[in-house]
């Protein structure tokens, strides 16, 4: 947990850098009927940022209803099966997974 945050705590700070050497630098942005004047490069950055966000939300939707459809149907075909519960896998940062090979291969050398 500490490592998490101390990661959070270097990208706000990161952020704020940035945020606070282009205070000074300003751009205008048309937006078809509207001029924005003198708006900020860092606010225009973030707002862009955001918006692209929102546009792959129907798409990260659209797949979640396609795995849950693929779920229902192998359900329907494959009902007669006896279902395990199985461990999840423990994730590491930046979803990099445990290699269990290269640390057995390590106790074995020693």
């Amino acid at each position: 947990m500490p490592g998490k945050l101390l990661y959070f705590i270097m990208v706000m700070l990161m952020l704020v850098l940035f945020m606070g050497f282009n205070l000074s630098n300003r751009c205008d942005i048309s937006v078809i009927f509207h001029v924005f004047k003198d708006v900020p490069i860092f606010l225009s950055m973030l707002f862009s940022f955001l918006l692209g966000n929102i546009a792959v939300l129907p798409f990260l939707i659209s797949s979640r209803h396609k795995m849950k459809k693929a779920e229902k149907q192998a359900a329907a075909v494959y009902r007669d099966v006896e279902k395990v519960a199985l461990k999840p896998e423990k994730r590491r940062w930046f979803g990099k997974k445990k290699n269990t090979e290269e640390s057995g291969a390590a106790k074995q050398d020693v």
